[in-house]
Order: structure tokens, then C-alpha cells, then sequence
């Protein structure tokens, strides 16, 4: 889990999903798969509704 947690660390903090990807060993992806649940699951943690969450897709 810190794999992908510091994966997704990095491309949030501006790093591209291709050189962070590349870095690792990944598929750009599955990178992208991991910062958008991420992001998706951070959101609504944060007790935004569901209409909210449509507009974050």
C-alpha cells in the first residue's frame, strides 16, 4: 500500500503520470487509475455529495 500510496503522492504534487510511471515500473494506466480513486475517495471523505462527485468525473 505505501507503493501506491507515495506513487499517487508524487503525481499530486506535480509530478507527470508518465515520468512517475516510467519511474516505477508502472503503466501510465493504472497510475491514472490509482490518483483518480484517490482523488475520488479523498473527496468524499471530505462529505461532499454525490453531485459534487459528478462533477469531479
Amino acid at each position: 500500500m505505501k507503493f501506491k500510496e507515495e506513487a499517487v503522492r508524487l503525481v499530486t504534487s506535480g509530478e507527470r503520470v508518465a515520468t512517475v510511471a516510467r519511474n516505477l515500473g508502472l503503466s501510465e494506466q493504472t497510475l491514472h487509475n490509482w490518483v483518480k480513486a484517490s482523488r475520488i475517495s479523498s473527496f468524499l471523505c471530505n462529505g461532499k455529495g454525490f453531485g459534487d462527485y459528478t462533477r469531479l468525473l
